[in-house]
């Protein structure tokens, strides 16, 4: 079984080869092929087609989320499937679902860690409701779109209404 070397942070495709690589920093494009000025990279043997949506034409490099770096390529990927599972690749919806990482790993919850807390002295239901704006606005790209951002909406409403002290 193949799998993503553990210091992988991006994959990308070469124009005239067609090969996966993982890189360890960002790469860029050069030519027909995707090079960087430090760092490691390999060839990845993507037998199962796992990844055919990374593609030359993509503009960026597809960085590696918490999730992928567990993505098994061959046949623990098939037996997955076989095996009915609801994650047959290792991506874990439960612990690191994607619609809550950004673009470089980072998740929503680091951002509720760091931030929700200044939002303390204005009492619980304000945290709450600021948590939840937080949560929307960031998942709905790759989530429910628009229907997100209604709840996030929703949710600032409720919080500004609260420190006015006002009800809706």
């Amino acid at each position: 079984m193949t799998q993503l070397p553990e210091w992988a942070n991006w994959l990308a495709r070469n124009k005239k080869s067609g090969k996966l690589f993982a890189f360890s920093v960002k790469p860029f494009k050069f030519d027909n092929t995707w090079a960087m000025h430090a760092g490691k990279y390999e060839e990845v043997t993507d037998v199962s087609n796992i990844y055919s949506f990374i593609k030359w034409e993509d503009e960026e490099p597809t960085k590696v989320s918490p999730s992928l770096k567990s993505v098994a390529i061959g046949n623990a990927a098939v037996d997955g499937f076989k095996k009915g599972l609801a994650e047959p690749f290792g991506f874990d919806l439960v612990n690191h679902p994607n619609h809550y990482q950004g673009l470089n790993g980072l998740e929503a919850r680091e951002v509720h860690e760091n931030f929700i807390p200044k939002y303390g002295k204005y009492g619980g239901m304000v945290m709450c409701d600021m948590k939840d704006v937080i949560k929307y606005v960031l998942r709905a790209p790759d989530k429910n779109g628009v229907e997100d951002l209604k709840k996030a909406k929703r949710h600032l409403e409720w919080a500004i209404n609260e420190l006015e002290g006002t009800t809706n």
